[in-house]
């Protein structure tokens, strides 16, 4: 009777999460455009742009994203997570039309700005749902999930442009913001966000939902859990440790007052790591070699047509993202991260060493034409295809997974698309500046600069990243809002443990 209900109540989230997975299948289609695009508008006879023009048509969805992330944060906050969500669809709509149907240099930097608007308009809502909609026991399991739908997406717009023109892929796809809408309308919203709207009829009746459809008598318990922790993330740091959350009333704050919470003690010490995971993110080269790779696979001389080989690094990475689901699960967040950024480490190193070895020393992927003396091999294929693997598998959700968890949920909202945005803003700006940095650095001096970056991540990610896998969400927040931990602190249960025994013998 037990297991039927756990498998009822882990049905129902994972319904709830298709919202949020079918956003991210947008993101996945906006992110993988540029890469089939690039090469067909910078051809030498056909091509409409330039490869400076190309850098910057590559760096509008992150750019917009900026953008569509600042706002995200009121529209979660105000209109509830649902209704974001489907107002995010919009440029999605939009956008999408511009670039199937209407052809020129403008309207195609136009549409691409919508993609990334309109990914960024999501942001905050869908990274807040699944934290706020599922059990601590399967959040990490959906988090995960979500970041599969997004190389699902890639993939599937891989192969389509190794078949067709990238417009005409665009045209295959054109109805998943659609489908989106209909997928978003069935589900509920956050139980939480309802509470702090005063709406705890409606609250208790979507955690029933939530929980496999069963009775208010089966949820209570969980409903006042969330009641405290709402009570928690309102109240001040005072009150809290005082444990007096329910009758605090110094953070009631409005308009000016209440922003400015986002730099509370609390929500800096949860910057200061998701910052941290953002740029070893980005700066470890899968973004900003994105959009270009098909150009750097036939730069390398890859032995097989450089579309094709796309398609196998779009499986490796839905591969990865698939055991991240269960390696988190099984060994932490902290574990698989570190093993992530281990194996992405080795595989740019050897894309470094097997560059110098074999170009010449002012080799770059920006020519329209590569040489014939250039001989071709397998070995750079599978190595690039170890590096997206690797990257996908623990480096690419880090910040995501860790945004989601860890900021309080009464600044959650506006902490989260504060957070994103700087984070596409490190994205805009390593992605714009990958055609100078190539152009400084050579096509190896690139490798190694991704590689070195790697390395420092593996000391920052040990040192500094907590495990939260497994914790609840009132118990991540209270780890952060305890002024006695040390940013060295990285066992959330152990601290937890040793806090609640020092309380006990502070009454005894």
């Amino acid at each position: 009777m037990e297991k039927t209900a756990q498998c009822r109540s882990l049905l129902a989230q994972t319904i709830a999460s298709l919202a949020k997975d079918f956003n991210l299948i947008l993101s996945g289609i906006a992110l993988s455009i540029p890469t089939i695009a690039i090469p067909e508008l910078t051809d030498k006879e056909k091509g409409t742009m330039s490869y400076l023009e190309a850098s910057w048509f590559a760096s509008m969805v992150p750019l917009f994203l900026v953008i569509g992330t600042l706002l995200s944060g009121f529209t979660a906050a105000y209109m509830g997570r649902k209704r974001a969500m489907l107002a995010a669809t919009v440029p999605h709509m939009v956008g999408m039309v511009l670039l199937c149907f209407v052809r020129g240099v403008v309207p195609d930097f136009v549409g691409i700005s919508l993609l990334g608007f309109g990914m960024g308009l999501g942001e905050s809502a869908i990274s807040t749902y699944i934290s706020e909609t599922s059990e601590a026991r399967y959040r990490g399991m959906l988090l995960a999930i979500a970041s599969i739908m997004v190389q699902l997406a890639t993939l599937v717009i891989f192969a389509l442009g190794s078949m067709f023109t990238w417009r005409t892929t665009v045209l295959f796809v054109l109805g998943v913001p659609y489908f989106t809408v209909v997928i978003i309308a069935i589900v509920p919203e956050a139980p939480l966000w309802l509470i702090s709207k005063n709406r705890n009829d409606d609250a208790l009746k979507t955690l029933q939902w939530l929980r496999g459809w069963t009775t208010p008598e089966q949820v209570n318990s969980e409903f006042r859990q969330m009641q405290l922790q709402y009570d928690v993330s309102k109240a001040c740091e005072n009150c809290i440790g005082n444990g007096k959350t329910s009758s605090c009333t110094h953070n009631d704050k409005r308009g000016l007052k209440k922003l400015g919470e986002i730099f509370a003690w609390r929500n800096f010490a949860v910057f200061k790591i998701v910052i941290m995971l953002f740029l070893i993110n980005h700066l470890s080269g899968a973004f900003p070699m994105r959009p270009f790779i098909i150009q750097i696979l036939r730069a390398y001389g890859v032995s097989i047509d450089e579309y094709l080989a796309t398609v196998v690094i779009g499986a490796a990475s839905v591969v990865g993202k698939i055991l991240s689901v269960v390696a988190i699960k099984m060994f932490g967040k902290r574990v698989v991260g570190m093993t992530a950024l281990t194996a992405t480490f080795l595989s740019l190193l050897g894309l470094a060493l097997y560059a110098n070895l074999r170009f010449p020393s002012n080799w770059m992927s920006f020519r329209h034409e590569i040489p014939d003396t250039i001989s071709t091999s397998i070995i750079p294929l599978l190595l690039f295809t170890l590096y997206y693997f690797s990257h996908n598998f623990g480096i690419e959700s880090m910040p995501f997974i860790a945004l989601c968890e860890m900021f309080p949920f009464r600044n959650r909202c506006m902490c989260t698309s504060l957070s994103i945005a700087i984070g596409q803003l490190i994205n805009f700006a390593v992605t714009k500046s990958y055609i100078y940095l190539e152009t400084g650095l050579t096509l190896a001096g690139v490798m190694w600069f991704f590689a070195s970056v790697c390395l420092i991540g593996i000391f920052l990610v040990y040192f500094f990243m907590p495990e939260s896998e497994g914790v609840s969400m009132q118990q991540i927040e209270l780890f952060f809002t305890d002024k006695k931990r040390k940013i060295t602190d990285v066992n959330i249960k152990e601290f937890m443990r040793k806090t609640e025994e020092l309380k006990e013998n502070t009454y005894l």
